[in-house]
């Protein structure tokens, strides 16, 4: 914020957006390739994208969802695999419909 502040930005129009990961909390760990195995068999390579995210709008899983056509053009190998529930399952499933992905 005073950062932003310093470069000209107005203190009341600075809002800070709590969106991404602990990194203190949560460290990564070795591969366990059970679970790639389990939910798409044969791509010890392909890379994988996973939320596991609530449907609400806070987590905007909308545009991960719009961006698979893209990063597919780039990485046809790519996997995607949404988990999660909420009050936006069902229009997300329609736009996972609508793009064929």
């Amino acid at each position: 914020v005073d950062k932003l502040i310093s470069l000209g930005a107005k203190s009341d129009q600075v809002k800070i957006i709590n969106f991404g990961i602990e990194t203190d909390f949560f460290v990564k760990k070795p591969k366990d390739e059970q679970y790639r195995e389990k939910l798409f068999k044969g791509t010890a390579e392909d890379p994988i994208i996973i939320s596991i995210r609530n449907h609400e709008t806070v987590y905007d899983i909308e545009t991960l969802i719009e961006s698979i056509p893209i990063v597919l053009k780039e990485i046809p190998n790519a996997k995607f695999a949404i988990g999660g529930s909420g009050t936006l399952t069902s229009k997300y499933t329609e736009l996972v419909k609508s793009l064929s992905v």
